[in-house]
């Protein structure tokens, strides 16, 4: 059996990340690892 992958594309450059704060930048890292666990469970429960 095939293994479902969900990739996701984190942004085209509308904030660089030198303009971004500490806190700003993990809130956006937190986000994006939220959207990929619940893509992904969405893919293995079909």
């Amino acid at each position: 059996m095939n293994k479902a992958v969900i990739a996701i594309h984190g942004g085209a450059g509308a904030i660089a990340r030198a303009q971004m704060s500490h806190e700003q930048e993990l809130r956006y890292i937190q986000a994006l690892s939220e959207i990929v666990e619940s893509g992904q469970k969405m893919l293995e429960a079909g």
